[in-house]
């Protein structure tokens, strides 16, 4: 804005924004001076605009942004128990959360000992967390350890204690023996 006149002056101006008036503006100016005048202005509806100042005239595009891909975190790997006999499940559970701005798929890969064991594909909404859970069962006895996508962990197994089928069989054969020796003492009790 410019005083073109020979004396300080103030002046209003005037932002209309699609031929209604947005905002105004009082300035003084001094005689043959000039000031720069602005304006900020916000709009929630994406569309186009008519802008006009005084005669001057412009637009400007308000757009929607786009949102924002799934994106995908896992933690909170569990391994529970962390020692079973043979035969008896473990369960492995991770916390999957979708901290992206879009619901999305994605794909949870378990390795045991390097080998991928399973996968599960899930579907999460934007900022949801869902837990997954794998129950993994294995017979032979030994260290196992655990990844899923980065996180890892170990559980063991162990095997049962060994029966000792000889001396289990003397105890029995043992029993049996003194089982018919009372009994022979008792019925020949009887007999007198």
């Amino acid at each position: 804005m410019a005083n073109t006149g020979g004396t300080e002056g103030s002046y209003t101006v005037v932002l209309k924004i699609n031929g209604v008036t947005e905002a105004e503006k009082s300035v003084t100016v001094a005689a043959g001076g000039s000031q720069i005048v602005t304006f900020s202005v916000t709009k929630e509806d994406a569309a186009s605009y008519s802008v006009t100042v005084d005669g001057l005239s412009g637009s400007f595009t308000v757009v929607v942004a786009p949102p924002v891909p799934a994106a995908f975190s896992v933690s909170n790997l569990s391994v529970q128990p962390a020692e079973v006999p043979t035969g008896e499940a473990v369960t492995i559970d991770v916390a999957v959360t979708n901290t992206g701005g879009t619901q999305g798929s994605y794909t949870v890969v378990l390795k045991i000992n390097g080998v991928k064991e399973a996968d599960r594909t899930v579907t999460i909404d934007a900022g949801d967390t869902l837990n997954i859970i794998f129950p993994v069962t294995e017979e032979d006895a030994g260290s196992y350890s655990v990844t899923v996508d980065g996180l890892s962990g170990s559980f063991t197994v162990v095997a049962p204690p060994a029966i000792n089928w000889p001396l289990l069989g003397g105890i029995i054969g043992g029993v049996i023996v003194v089982g018919l020796l009372v009994s022979f003492l008792v019925f020949r009790r009887r007999a007198y």
